[in-house]
């Protein structure tokens, strides 16, 4: 299993090679509600509109913050892209992509930019 992990200012990336082929993982991730199985602090991973453009979830974490998500891209078997915040504001854009690095082993690659002045309510 190989792990790699970069914190900038206002970026944080996680990438994790997973012993499966790139189908697989990418049917994982692309399953309305897939955080209620993967996100450690997810409490629930309520959707409202899924699999495309426009696509609408909520997460509640278990220290009961709760966070709107909202899909800008959707890439079929290769990754999305959402704005995460309250309401009223994005605090963060989220980065899912695949890569497919043999036949039976995929790269997940999660990059959030955080947006620092909403971040810090700064607005």
């Amino acid at each position: 299993m190989r792990i790699y992990n970069k914190i900038t200012r206002h970026l944080v990336c996680h990438e994790l090679t997973i012993d499966a082929d790139c189908s697989t993982v990418w049917n994982t991730i692309a399953m309305p509600g897939n955080l209620n199985l993967c996100h450690p602090f997810c409490k629930e991973n309520q959707v409202y509109t899924w699999g495309k453009i426009g696509a609408e979830d909520s997460i509640e974490y278990f220290n009961g913050l709760m966070l709107k998500r909202v899909f800008t891209d959707w890439r079929e078997g290769e990754g999305y892209t959402l704005k995460i915040g309250n309401s009223y504001y994005a605090s963060a854009k989220v980065v899912w992509s695949l890569d497919d690095i043999d036949v039976d082993k995929t790269a997940l690659k999660i990059q959030i930019h955080l947006y620092p002045d909403i971040v810090l309510d700064r607005v």
